[in-house]
């Protein structure tokens, strides 16, 4: 019996980890996404009705279950058109180099079917390790 109530204890205990971990992984990205908001200026794509924190989230989501670990959420400009900013998702990978290409070829065909028409703001950033 003594047994049981321990395996049951260490069940919830472990259960009250992972929600705590979760709880704290939005936390963060609740940060992330207000710190990148404020780095940017009033007339930006994050301004633009098309683009709003449910997306991010949903882009975060997509990009978490396909790269485990932590996404970091940069905005970006080509230097010769600073007015065409994209959002970038960093992530890194243990995985080979040519999984890594179809990770992000997937990446790519999963954002186009979330968010049709507004590809070319968000773009993927892989450092292999």
């Amino acid at each position: 019996m003594s047994e049981n109530v321990s395996e049951q204890l260490t069940g919830e205990v472990t259960d009250s980890l992972r929600v705590a971990t979760l709880e704290r992984r939005v936390e963060l990205l609740t940060l992330e996404i207000e710190n990148l908001k404020s780095e940017r200026s009033v007339n930006t794509t994050l301004q633009s009705p098309l683009l709003n924190e449910s997306d991010l989230l949903e882009i975060v989501r997509i990009t978490q279950e396909m790269f485990p670990g932590k996404v970091t959420v940069e905005v970006v400009s080509d230097p010769s058109e600073p007015d065409e900013e994209m959002i970038v998702f960093e992530v890194n990978s243990a995985e080979s180099v040519n999984r890594i290409i179809e990770l992000r070829r997937e990446w790519h065909r999963r954002i186009a079917q979330s968010k049709p028409g507004r590809t070319e703001l968000f773009g993927l950033s892989v450092t292999p390790t």
